[in-house]
């Protein structure tokens, strides 16, 4: 990969071993990764960088809700690709009501396979957005 086609990630969830996992496939891809294991680690990043290419989101954060958070990276100006990941289905209608450009750019099932995630790389890369200010 060339560094022009790396990536910042961000990795958002809260069990540690998931974390670790995709941080080291993005990493041996190339990719720079940047690890919250909640919301507010998060959004700590998205005010600090405004090099964040494409986020991956767990839906099930302990204590917390992934909706308010995807909701307030968009507020604070984020446009970078919102990758959502669980273990469990998607629940129908999920996101209806949210503006198409808050919905999430797609999303992964747990267990992450390797093939999925440079997917989601792949089809982020060609979607991003530039950053609003």
């Amino acid at each position: 990969m060339k560094p022009s086609d790396a990536l910042e990630v961000l990795v958002v969830d809260d069990e540690p071993l998931v974390v670790r996992s995709l941080s080291r496939l993005l990493s041996i891809d190339g990719h720079q990764v940047l690890q919250a294991r909640n919301p507010e680690d998060a959004l700590g990043y998205v005010d600090e960088r405004s090099t964040i290419d494409m986020v991956l989101l767990d839906l099930n954060l302990e204590g917390s809700s992934a909706i308010d958070c995807l909701l307030e990276m968009r507020r604070r100006g984020l446009r970078a690709p919102i990758v959502t990941m669980s273990g469990y289905p998607l629940e129908r209608g999920m996101w209806q009501g949210l503006p198409h450009a808050e919905r999430p750019h797609m999303h992964l099932q747990k267990p992450v396979s390797r093939e999925n995630l440079r997917s989601a790389v792949e089809q982020s890369r060609a979607s991003r957005r530039p950053r609003e200010e």
